[in-house]
């Protein structure tokens, strides 16, 4: 009796095992499926930001001081195309860290909150 108690237990157990690490793992691809990856916000900003929204991107972070002249420099002169120049501000932005990144998510809710909703951006406490 006491061999045949001790395997349904340890059966059970086994079982309880698969179901927790069966739901863990849902609930990590639930949560990892609904959440954008970081390539899809770049090449989305990258084909629908506007010139002219980078130019206030571009002022607001110069004032906060997440950019410097150099850089804001860098993004309107050196680069023709508008794509570019959203490549390179988001470059320069991520290589700054997160509070970059909280400043340049919170100016874009700002500038152009369509673009932001779009990218499915948080939104950041000012």
């Amino acid at each position: 009796m006491y061999i045949v108690k001790n395997d349904w237990l340890g059966k059970i157990k086994m079982i309880a095992s698969l179901l927790v690490n069966c739901y863990d793992n849902y609930l990590k691809n639930l949560c990892v499926s609904n959440r954008p990856s970081p390539g899809f916000f770049i090449h989305l900003f990258i084909h629908s930001v506007s010139e002219g929204i980078i130019n206030c991107l571009l002022d607001d972070l110069l004032e906060d001081k997440v950019i410097n002249q150099e850089e804001m420099c860098k993004v309107k002169y050196e680069n023709h195309t508008v794509m570019d120049k959203a490549r390179v501000l988001i470059d320069i932005v991520i290589g700054k860290g997160p509070g970059a990144s909280r400043s340049f998510i919170k100016h874009l809710h700002q500038e152009d909150h369509e673009l932001a909703r779009k990218l499915h951006l948080p939104s950041v406490c000012t």
